[in-house]
């Protein structure tokens, strides 16, 4: 909600902004001068000290620079931060897969060693369950008791305690592996998919640098009184609009990538020990991952760094304790068989005693010898199997895994490449507007009288057109009142004929009609 908020107060700081400047531009110049956009007016008299213009296009070249600075530190500092931990998650999670690959691999072959050894083992079982076979080799003294036991009953077992030779839970173990290389081999590749974004970024950095360097070169153009016309139309009716776009675009990225590190920041300081370790369970656990199968206790181990008490490795390691004692066990009854089972010109005392007795212990014995000699490989090869999964599990080679993608990568470079992108949009953002803000810049200076002539003329021509219509006005009235004139003088003329018809006989009527005709 913070974080939220925060974005929302940005974003109308710079709505607020943009909104002003086209008030200021419907205002008009006559109200709020360069604001809105009209160039400066420069007094003709050199006494008085104006340094406006200056003062506004060095704002304006600050602010341009700025604005250049940032966008260059937005890919240089920000994106690359941020690609950089998306590389070193990605190699690392590549990594991760590619060991639990190998992991899958080794188990499944060790599940064919041990179907091998399983058969192996109960043939030797068939020779020691024959008791004619049994009593011939403990007959011949070849295998002496230890604790009570000897050889054959040591063996016997042992077998047994072996079982399938494999580990109690391979299945589960085996199934946990392959579902963590199917995940992570998922993971890298969304890990990856940003990584196509990268010169789309460079071009995104080279469009917000070519706009403000043509604005930069208008101004200094107009700083010289050079009066490109063409150049300002473009900005005008192109650059400026363009420009405009991308302050909007700016002001909206800047809110949302503050979010985006607020969030960073809190994957890396979750949970109770304000470490990323919480987040990283908790996030399995919202994948649904269940927290009492093997697979989250193999997360929870190395995201532990092997500090948590339930190993889920411990079946491998009282399996490989076991493969070792029966190991030498198995050793110890190969030894005794090879002297059961020696040449009589080696002179062995076993063998000439077998020999003279004539007892069928030597043929007994040479065929329990070669399935033992082959179950002591099936198991020299079950613990070098052994030996390899635990060289790609140990804890050496998973746990900088983890911790680079996750301290380093999550919580350093990428928390400060989001850092610079969100500083980069809000510099950007706040630059931009104030370049628009003073766009009077790239405007050539007008002189003071020259403003008053155009005001004079502009006074001239209201007047002008005032005249007109009034002048249109007062003919319209003229000639109604001449119509009504003539009108009453037709009148008049026509009483006054009238009137000398009736007096026309006598001298005084003529005398009277003739002064009325020259009046009229």
């Amino acid at each position: 909600g913070f974080l939220r908020g925060a974005s929302i107060i940005l974003l109308s700081v710079f709505l607020f902004w943009g909104i002003l400047l086209l008030i200021f531009k419907c205002i008009g110049a006559k109200r709020v001068g360069f604001l809105a956009g009209s160039a400066f007016v420069r007094p003709e008299d050199p006494s008085v000290n104006y340094h406006r213009p200056f003062i506004c296009r060095v704002v304006f070249l600050v602010s341009c620079l700025l604005f250049v600075l940032f966008s260059v530190l937005f890919n240089t500092e920000g994106v690359a931060h941020v690609y950089n931990s998306v590389d070193t998650a990605y190699d690392s999670t590549l990594n991760i897969a590619g060991f639990a690959a190998e992991a899958t691999n080794v188990a499944i072959d060790l599940a064919k060693y041990g179907e091998s050894s399983t058969a192996l083992a109960k043939e030797i079982n068939s020779f020691l369950e024959d008791e004619a076979g049994t009593k011939c080799l403990l007959d011949t003294g070849g295998f002496p008791f230890e604790n009570g036991e000897n050889i054959i009953e040591k063996v016997a077992r042992t077998l047994s305690d072996m079982g399938d030779f494999l580990p109690s839970d391979y299945d589960g173990l085996t199934e946990s592996l392959e579902s963590v290389h199917k995940q992570l081999d998922d993971l890298s590749t969304e890990v990856n998919k940003p990584s196509l974004g990268k010169p789309y970024f460079l071009i995104f950095t080279i469009f917000y640098i070519i706009m403000p360097a043509i604005l930069l070169v208008a101004v200094m153009a107009a700083w010289f009184e050079v009066d490109a016309q063409r150049l300002r139309c473009i900005i005008s009716w192109l650059v400026l609009p363009i420009f405009c776009i991308q302050i909007l675009l700016a002001s909206i990225l800047g809110g949302v990538f503050i979010m985006g590190a607020g969030a960073n920041a809190d994957f890396c300081s979750g949970g109770q020990d304000l470490t990323p370790n919480s987040s990283v369970m908790q996030i399995l656990r919202n994948l649904g991952v269940n927290p009492e199968s093997k697979k989250f206790q193999i997360f929870s181990f190395y995201v532990d760094q092997c500090q948590s008490k339930n190993n889920p490795f411990q079946s491998i390691k009282e399996y490989f304790s076991q493969l070792a004692k029966s190991q030498l066990e198995f050793q110890d009854l190969f030894e005794a068989l090879n002297n059961v089972g020696a040449t009589p010109s080696s002179g062995n005392e076993f063998t000439r005693k077998l020999v003279e007795d004539g007892l069928p212990c030597e043929v007994y014995a040479d065929q329990m010898y070669g399935t033992t000699e082959a179950l002591i490989s099936n198991v020299d090869s079950l613990i070098a199997l052994l030996v390899d999964i635990f060289d790609l599990l140990k804890c050496e080679t998973i746990v900088p895994l983890y911790t680079k993608p996750t301290f380093e990568a999550a919580c350093q470079q990428s928390v400060a490449g989001l850092t610079w992108i969100f500083v980069g949009f809000v510099v950007m953002a706040s630059m931009g507007l104030i370049m628009v803000m003073l766009r009077s810049s790239w405007q050539i200076d007008v002189s003071d009288s020259d403003v008053f002539d155009e005001d004079e003329k502009e006074n001239d021509d209201e007047y002008s057109s005032t005249n007109q219509q009034v002048a249109v006005y007062l003919s319209d009235e003229t000639a109604e009142e001449l119509k009504d004139n003539e009108d009453q003088h037709s009148s008049t003329r026509s009483d006054l004929d009238n009137n000398s018809t009736s007096s026309s006989k006598s001298p005084r009527g003529d005398f009277f009609r003739e002064n009325v005709m020259s009046f009229s």
